[in-house]
């Protein structure tokens, strides 16, 4: 009974401290709360980006043995201007290749969407879930028709189009990382080409011929 008595009483006094106004004391401790609350959730993610890029780093060591592959990959990642030139990507054709990857051929005009089927099927294969690790991540290249400006804006307008159709139908998780799409000059060394001429890398039917100018796009998965 004692308690229902107080209860009124308490009641009041709340109200009148309403009527008061509010509490600048009461104010400063809400306002350092909130800053509290964003600091810590700052914090949070840090830690969750170091844990994760830790988990990373553990399986790239375990499934990658190839240093040159993922000393440039990092240089991608970090945007060093020197590792991402079309000269320097260039020459990283040369040892990309043994990691996996699917080379579409594409008309201009085309639309990368309505790739060759069977194009899209290895796309399927690289980017199942059961070829995905915390480790893996994909490096987008594409190589334009020409060196005119509208060739080179027109080959990466679709290579971006290849990325978002990569995350929406093909379901690239978010927390992977997709890079690129990154530049290749419009002529390219022998040295560089000469791995992907296997019977996967040739065009296929409805796909431009290796004889005409078109827009060649590499796109591969690797643990490193």
């Amino acid at each position: 009974m004692r308690r229902i008595a107080i209860l009124p009483t308490v009641l009041l006094c709340l109200g009148l401290l309403a009527c008061a106004g509010p509490d600048p004391g009461l104010e400063r401790a809400i306002k350092e709360l909130q800053v509290q609350q964003t600091e810590t959730a700052d914090l949070v993610r840090s830690l969750k980006h170091w844990y994760d890029e830790q988990i990373r780093l553990l399986w790239s060591q375990v499934r990658c043995d190839q240093e040159r592959v993922r000393e440039f990959l990092h240089g991608c990642q970090q945007g060093d201007q020197a590792t991402c030139t079309p000269g320097s990507v260039a020459n990283a054709l040369a040892f990309m290749n043994s990691q996996p990857y699917v080379l579409i051929h594409m008309k201009s005009g085309g639309n990368v969407r309505r790739m060759h089927s069977t194009r899209r099927g290895e796309l399927m294969q690289i980017v199942g879930r059961h070829n995905v690790h915390p480790s893996t991540r994909y490096l987008v290249l594409v190589q334009p028709r020409s060196d005119k400006p509208e060739d080179t804006r027109e080959a990466t307008s679709m290579a971006d189009t290849l990325i978002h159709e990569m995350r929406v139908t093909l379901k690239v998780a978010p927390g992977v990382d997709v890079l690129g799409p990154y530049l290749l000059p419009c002529k390219l060394k022998r040295d560089q080409v000469q791995s992907y001429g296997g019977q996967y890398d040739r065009p296929l039917p409805n796909e431009p011929s290796s004889s005409e100018p078109h827009i060649r796009l590499w796109v591969f998965s690797t643990d490193c």
